[in-house]
């Protein structure tokens, strides 16, 4: 909810009635009630002249002392009202009651009213759609006032509530943790969210707007910066996404394979990146990736590669599109020499594995290749075996699809090798 909450904002004002609703409902029927029926009360008794006074200071409190509670934020700091309303109400009361016959009448009433507040204080409660939403609500009112490490776990519990459910509102609420701090790994559940989800506008709009704000950082140091510590730690020349300019560069190219933007357009936004910023690789390895995997032209992606290498040559990430081009062009030799230097710098990088195995499992390699299968075949099951050493949740997951696509490339080479002997 984008509103100003103030002391006199209509939201707070609705906040102080569902306090007494949801906290003292039938004390605040019971109080009202007295004082319209203008019954006389007993204010010389001290024990009354004591609540009121209590009451009076738990009122001034929700009201004016401290403003930013209220059920849609933190009602449970004012729950005190839920004692002393109650007690006031039964001392008015008692007061009331003349007879038994009488005592029945209020009886009905406030046992009815009771049981309606009950059930719908279960049905706030039980709700849980309802629940998620005032959650949601809580974290927009809150996040600019509270430290960003506790905004984002709230928004991590929101993430993982909605995982396997909503890729819409899992999308929402990474998008969320993003604005306040984009870090790698959520970055990587967006694209796979909207890879997973083609025909999402949504996700699509989403991830437009984060690489637009990440196109309008101008310094190249931060977009060069490894702004998480690699999924794989201590793997700084990894193919993998570990910087802003690298989730720039796939983010476009998944926007133009999946037709939310045209390759013209993907390529027009590799100039713009090239132009404004000329020292770093990233621009280079976009345009060069649009014009091999995109227009299926591998010589116009050749100057543009080798231009990333020659600005970041201790990176996986070039060598593999290199290995990937000279592939298309039909230079096999030269395209396994690259895919050789990328598993130098990072023998785990699976999806620069994937291409490497598309490449040695060709018919037309036959047994020359026998002992690039083996070193392959040995990387992959090494994958597989360090998959229980990774603890933490962004590992976990990055492990699990690693592992996954590691167990389908074993199954490929396999069928290459039985078919060499």
């Amino acid at each position: 909810p984008n509103f100003h909450y103030t002391l006199f904002s209509f939201q707070h004002l609705i906040d102080i009635l569902n306090e007494h609703i949801l906290l003292a409902s039938v004390s605040v029927t019971v109080i009202l009630s007295i004082f319209i029926s203008q019954s006389k009360k007993s204010w010389q008794n001290k024990f009354i002249q004591f609540l009121v006074v209590n009451i009076f200071f738990f009122e001034a409190y929700l009201i004016g002392g401290c403003f930013v509670f209220g059920l849609a934020r933190d009602w449970d700091v004012t729950a005190s009202l839920g004692i002393f309303l109650p007690l006031l109400s039964s001392v008015l009361l008692i007061d009331q009651i003349k007879d038994s016959l009488h005592t029945k009448k209020v009886a009905i009433p406030i046992i009815t009213l009771s049981l309606i507040s009950i059930l719908f204080w279960i049905s706030v409660n039980v709700n849980q759609t309802a629940a998620t939403r005032r959650y949601e609500d809580i974290l927009e009112i809150y996040t600019p006032l509270i430290e960003k490490t506790s905004a984002q776990y709230g928004y991590e519990n929101l993430r993982k509530f909605y995982q396997g459910g909503s890729p819409e509102d899992e999308f929402w609420s990474l998008e969320k943790k993003i604005d306040i701090n984009p870090v790698p790994a959520d970055l990587q559940n967006v694209f796979v969210l909207a890879r997973n989800n083609p025909t999402s506008i949504q996700m699509h709009e989403g991830l437009s707007k984060i690489l637009n704000s990440i196109f309008s950082i101008t310094e190249d140091t931060i977009l060069a910066k490894e702004v998480f510590n690699s999924i794989r730690l201590g793997v700084h020349s990894t193919g993998e996404n570990i910087t802003l300019g690298d989730f720039y560069e796939s983010g476009i190219d998944l926007l133009v394979m999946q037709k939310f933007l045209t390759v013209s357009e993907g390529i027009q936004k590799a100039e713009q990146f090239i132009l404004a910023h000329p020292t770093l690789p990233y621009g280079y390895q976009l345009q060069g990736r649009l014009f091999f995997n995109s227009l299926h032209d591998p010589k116009k992606a050749l100057p543009f590669l080798e231009k990333a290498v020659s600005l970041d040559s201790l990176r996986a990430r070039p060598y593999g599109y290199l290995g990937v081009d000279y592939a298309l062009a039909g230079d096999f030799q030269k395209s396994l020499g690259y895919f050789r230097i990328m598993v130098q710098f990072d023998p785990q990088w699976i999806t620069g594995l994937e291409w490497y195995v598309v490449i040695l499992t060709t018919d037309s390699m036959g047994t020359s290749v026998a002992s690039d299968l083996n070193e392959v075949k040995k990387i992959l099951v090494q994958i597989i075996d360090n998959s229980s050493k990774f603890h933490t949740d962004a590992m976990k997951e990055y492990q699990s699809i690693a592992v996954r696509q590691a167990q389908i490339l074993l199954k490929k080479i396999d069928v290459a090798i039985s078919r060499q002997k």
